[in-house]
């Protein structure tokens, strides 16, 4: 078996409130609150120090990076910081619109991969690159297991983890998934035979 440690970044000003108040993020450069992120940053530290995290991957956008930041600053061995593009979530290129009215064309490009959103890229493109990035952490784990991973993303990708390594299609009811796993859930992704199970620890689960 294989295992990643998987976090979603901290809460952004566009997080703030549900429903019509939270705004979609996408590729906008938007970085973490703060304040709200402290006792987060905390319970998320405590778990990587748990399970014992010597590298941790993050989104080179802020918000993934300023979480990864966060989260090293308070554990008890400072593990290795890597920032990548190659991490970022769906370009669904209208960051700032209301959640709610984007996740519906979310769910509605889902289901045509191949045609790009307005501004930003196909569902095809971002689970590609997802998948490449993911498949590269999991090798890297898999040919030193004695160097315990994580890696800091956005919820798209821990939605849908799961579902890229099994092959299976993405469908509307996933995008639900946003509501619980919430910004600073922490998560252990294990690999068994070709199989993905997505698996929440400790504090973070569903924290806000």
């Amino acid at each position: 078996m294989t295992q990643l440690v998987i976090a979603r970044h901290f809460p952004t000003p566009y997080n703030a409130g549900e429903g019509g108040a939270e705004r979609s993020r996408s590729w906008s450069r938007i970085g973490i609150d703060k304040e709200t992120a402290e006792p987060m940053a905390d319970k998320a530290a405590k778990e990587f120090d748990k399970l014992g995290v010597k590298v941790i991957t993050s989104s080179d956008l802020p918000r993934g990076a300023q979480s990864a930041k966060m989260i090293a600053d308070r554990m008890e061995e400072r593990p290795q910081l890597i920032a990548t593009s190659r991490a970022r979530t769906w370009n669904t290129g209208e960051g700032g619109k209301p959640e709610k009215q984007s996740r519906e064309e979310r769910k509605k490009y889902a289901q045509i991969p191949d045609i790009p959103m307005p501004g930003g890229e196909s569902f095809d493109s971002f689970e590609g690159r997802f998948r490449d990035f993911i498949g590269n952490e999991l090798k890297q784990a898999e040919r030193d297991p004695g160097t315990q991973r994580a890696i800091v993303v956005h919820g798209h990708q821990m939605m849908h983890a799961e579902k890229v390594i099994n092959g299976d299609p993405a469908e509307d009811k996933d995008f639900d998934k946003l509501d619980d796993l919430k910004p600073g859930h922490v998560a252990i992704l294990s690999v068994e035979n070709g199989h993905a199970k997505l698996s929440p620890v400790g504090e973070t689960a569903g924290v806000r």
